[in-house]
């Protein structure tokens, strides 16, 4: 009675429990679970006699949307309900509940479907498989997944269920059904969990020992991987007894073999094994290595003997000098790891050193790749002595990789002195004539390293010293065509440049570019600033090293441009070099391709310094043999340049004065003329042109002051020109001529009056007539340039009314006077942007014709027309009353202008307050010019700048117009 008392009491609990729940909703069957455990599984003394409560009548009428069986639906959810899910499940299994087969079309069951048990591997829940096989009990159907094939018997397998897979077998399912994600077969997953008899029992129901999945891994693979030997052992056993062969050289994706991955994992007694089973020790992997290679890679000297001793005993020979995909043997192998034990061990199982990798690298030459001078040497006699105990042939010492490089050329390359040596006492008398593939001996390589030098002298003394090395080897050129001397010099290695010319190489062999040792010595390198003058000292060496040899130094051979040692050393500022050179009789007159001679570079160096300049330059003249006496000074380059220009352009004064004492011609012309137009030109001050005139009448030599150049234009021109007045004064009291014209027909007059604008200064002009009067020099004052203009038209054209007074002063013929024509003023007018300029220019031009009137001139009637119609244009408009507001009204502008006065007393301000009419009558044309000049426009507002030009251009007086019109 009891027990139903519990039976009716749960159904209770269990239908209010359902009855609650909204099933549609996610959230509220989830909630359905854990209100099962607190209400009927954690029940205190538990309940009997659950196999009496059919679960199928409570979840009938239960509709869960997308699923066809409520109760299987809430076992997929429970277990992604931790422990409240186990719960459900453990009930479930309790009450008898067993699930029904599906069918499918043809009324068979249907065994690709996922059931519980297939989520449990993802959800974790291994508690729980027990109750689920209880549920699934049907082992005739062994359920498989619809989307990877994995099972009831994957499930089993992977969880040890020794009895329900034994049931599984039993009703004869498939053993290798497989994981079609993983490959995976059942057997894999027993090894791979560590299920022994789970595994045996497979094997005994005909699994597949050799299955692989999906990394190509057979069960043998996992079994070497994960397991020991017992299980290896078990494999061919039962294996054996079927008569199943087991695949023992199988290879994964990785073309690993079980005794690759026993290796791997270190496992003797499997690699033992599997020898033993006829596992192949030579097999290559996926980069052609074979077991060997990889102990070798691993360093292990210990399980390199233990291996090769143990495939020897099984009767399975070890491939020792198998190749890897880069060509190397397990002896390269070794080598690269600086394994020299192992390399050691495997010379003498016969391991030939003379193989080479792919790039054509022997034992050899990896051995003279180490960056330790020592452990090379030791790794050397390595080879060549465990070969010479075995009596076995001897590394080859001349072999060359694909780059044609000799075990030599590296230790050289390398700068291993030590290696070097050994390797010299082993080489032939051929050794030194083999090249690489840039052409390049070990000499050359000797020449081109720095550190190994020693041992080069060593090799010349110990091997070569009693045999005169052949010119072709001492001189053999590379591709370059560098000598090794070349290489020795480039380096500055003064060891190797001294052996080489003891044993005969030729001082004066010029490369492809034409540079002899000698160049390249004294050649600026990037990588070597030389501030300690290491290059002089070697260049010093050389020479006297050449003269020991009895052979001599052509100190004047030039290389592709045009350059010789002398030029390079005073490019470089090398004053103990230059005077060397000078005194084996280099030639200082030798140019360069560019025209350059060695006064033209000490007065032309890429870092203009005059103290080191002026001593380079005495050096020169000093040092010269008397055969190139005297210098030539005017040199010029292809630039038509000369030393003198060069120290010009420098402002130079005491290399100019050196020059000018040694003989210098200053009246050598070129394009630019002669010394005095490159004084102007470069800016030279006027006690820089004083000293050249003064040097040259110390000498009792004539300066050629009116020198003119390719474009007609003589210094004081250029001076003018270029707004060097007091040059252009010095010139003028010197004699230059004002009344030579350039090719334009431009006098100095015509010059000035173009370019003189100020009122109050026209400094040029004044200082001109003045200097000619005082010399009695007549200018030229109504001149004409090519284009038929004066200067006092010129003058008017420049609207500058205080150099038409000036012009007007010296009394020129205004008979011949033409007044600009209405088309020049508006070319010009055109040309002004800034509103400040168009005031300028208007008012100067109104002073112009005030001061042309004042002196008697009468302008054509069509000219005044044409000089009205212009300014009504352009500067007289008649709509600036709208822009007053913007004056008046702004504050800043009223204090800035009260500040500027036209006359000393009225301001700009009160002079735009004046009306027009009043303003005009106020002040002559040449006040308001002499005021646009001081008028300082930056202190007003920019934004005001043309209202205000406007305004000042309607308060000039319009007396002449008016008078024009009258």
């Amino acid at each position: 009675m009891a027990a139903m008392s519990d039976v009716h009491e749960l159904s209770s609990i269990l239908s209010s429990l359902i009855e609650s729940v909204d099933w549609a909703i996610e959230e509220k069957r989830l909630d359905f679970f854990r209100k099962f455990s607190t209400s009927i599984w954690e029940r205190e003394g538990g309940w009997n006699d659950l196999d009496l409560i059919n679960l199928q009548d409570f979840f009938q009428d239960v509709d869960i949307p997308g699923s066809e069986c409520t109760i299987e639906y809430l076992l997929f959810e429970a277990l992604n309900c931790e422990q409240e899910g186990e719960n459900f499940i453990e009930f479930v299994a309790s009450t008898g509940y067993k699930d029904a087969p599906q069918y499918d079309e043809n009324e068979e069951i249907n065994e690709c479907r996922q059931t519980p048990l297939h989520a449990v591997a993802s959800s974790g829940r291994k508690n729980v498989v027990d109750a689920l096989f209880k549920i699934y009990d049907d082992y005739s159907v062994n359920y498989a997944e619809p989307m990877d094939g994995y099972s009831h018997l994957h499930v089993a397998c992977a969880y040890n269920r020794l009895d329900i897979a034994e049931q599984i077998l039993e009703l004869r399912q498939d053993p290798d059904i497989t994981d079609r994600l993983t490959g995976e077969a059942p057997l894999h997953l027993a090894v791979f969990e560590g299920h022994r008899e789970m595994a045996e029992l497979l094997l005994r129901y005909g699994a597949d020992p050799n299955w692989p999945c999906i990394d190509e891994s057979t069960p043998l693979h996992l079994i070497c991987r994960e397991q020991d030997v017992k299980w290896a052992r078990m494999l061919f056993k039962i294996c054996r007894e079927r008569g199943t062969p087991v695949e023992i050289n199988a290879q994964d994706c990785l073309k690993f073999t079980p005794l690759r991955v026993a290796l791997n994992w270190e496992k003797r007694d499997l690699v033992e094994l599997l020898l033993q089973q006829g596992a192949d020790p030579n097999l290559r992997d996926e980069e052609k290595q074979t077991p060997l290679h990889y102990i070798c890679r691993k360093r292990d000297l210990e399980w390199a003997t233990w291996f090769i001793n143990i495939c020897f005993e099984k009767n399975r020979p070890v491939a020792i000098d198998a190749r890897d995909k880069d060509g190397c043997t397990p002896l390269i192998v070794a080598l690269r790891r600086h394994e020299l034990e192992l390399a050691e061990f495997l010379l003498g199982k016969e391991a030939n050193p003379n193989l080479s990798d792919n790039e054509g690298a022997s034992a050899l030459h990896t051995v003279c790749r180490y960056h330790d001078d020592d452990e090379a040497v030791a790794a050397a006699k390595t080879l060549f002595e465990t070969r010479a105990r075995f009596n076995k042939p001897l590394p080859l010492i001349d072999a060359q990789d694909e780059r044609g490089n000799t075990p030599l050329h590296l230790a050289a390359m390398r700068d291993r002195p030590r290696l070097v040596t050994y390797l010299a006492s082993l080489v032939r008398d051929t050794s030194a004539t083999l090249a690489n593939s840039n052409g390049r001996t070990f000499l050359h390589l000797i020449g081109r390293s720095r550190g190994n030098v020693i041992a080069a002298w060593q090799i010349s003394d110990d091997h070569w010293k009693r045999r005169a090395l052949p010119p072709k080897v001492v001189d053999a050129r590379d591709a370059a065509q560098d000598t090794p001397l070349h290489l020795a010099a480039r380096n500055r290695s003064s060891d190797a440049i001294e052996l080489l010319l003891i044993h005969g190489a030729d001082p004066n062999a010029a490369n492809a570019r034409g540079l002899t040792p000698l160049h390249e010595i004294l050649l600026e390198r990037s990588w070597d600033q030389d501030p300690d003058d290491k290059s002089e000292r070697l260049a010093e060496k050389f020479i006297e090293v050449v003269r020991k040899v009895r052979k001599t130094v052509q100190v004047n051979a030039q290389d592709e441009n045009g350059d010789a040692p002398l030029h390079l050393a005073l490019r470089r500022g090398k004053k103990k070099a230059a005077e060397l050179l000078l005194s084996q009789g280099a030639n200082p007159n030798l140019a360069n391709a560019m025209g350059d001679t060695a006064m033209l570079l000490v007065c032309n160096p890429p870092t203009p310094n005059e103290d080191e300049a002026l001593e380079l330059a005495k050096t020169v003249f000093e040092s010269s043999q008397e055969c190139f006496k005297p210098l030539q000074l005017e040199a010029q380059n292809r630039n038509g340049w000369t030393a003198l220009h060069y120290l010009l352009s420098h402002g130079q004064k005491r290399l100019v004065r050196l020059l000018l004492e040694r003989g210098i011609d200053l009246n050598l012309t070129d394009e630019c003329g002669n010394a005095l137009h490159q004084a102007v030109f470069h800016d030279c001050d006027v006690d820089m042109v004083k000293m050249m005139f003064e040097c040259y009448q110390a000498t009792n030599r004539q300066l050629d002051i009116n020198a003119r150049n390719i474009g007609g234009w003589t210094p004081v021109l250029l001076a003018v020109h270029m707004n060097r007045d007091e040059l252009f004064e010095f010139l003028l009291r010197s004699g230059a001529d004002p009344n030579i014209a350039n090719a334009e027909g431009e006098t100095c007059v015509h010059l000035a009056c173009e370019l003189d604008h100020e009122p109050r200064l026209c400094s040029r002009a004044r200082a001109l007539f003045a200097i000619c009067a005082k010399r009695k020099q007549p200018v030229r004052i109504d001149a004409e340039d090519n284009e038929g203009r004066t200067p006092l038209e010129r003058a008017v054209a420049s609207h500058s009314a205080t150099m038409v007074d000036l012009i007007l002063d010296q009394g020129p013929d205004l008979s011949s006077f033409l007044f600009p024509t209405e088309s020049y003023l508006k070319a010009s007018w055109l040309e002004v942007f800034l509103p400040q300029t168009r005031f300028i220019m208007a008012s100067g031009t109104l002073a112009v014709l005030d001061r042309l009137t004042e002196r008697g001139y009468e302008l054509d009637r069509s000219d005044v027309l044409a000089i009205e119609t212009f300014f009504s244009s352009w500067v007289f408009v008649h709509d600036s009353a709208n822009f007053e507001g913007k004056l008046y009204e702004d504050k800043e502008f009223e204090t800035q202008a009260k500040e500027m006065k036209i006359d000393g007393y009225t301001s700009l301000y009160d002079l735009i307050q004046k009306p027009v009419d009043s303003a005009r009558l106020l002040y002559t044309p040449m006040q308001f010019y002499e005021f646009a000049h001081e008028l300082d426009w930056l202190k007003l507002p920019r934004r005001l700048w043309n209202v205000c030009a406007w305004h000042l251009c309607e308060r000039l007086p319009r007396k002449f117009f008016e008078q024009s019109s009258g």
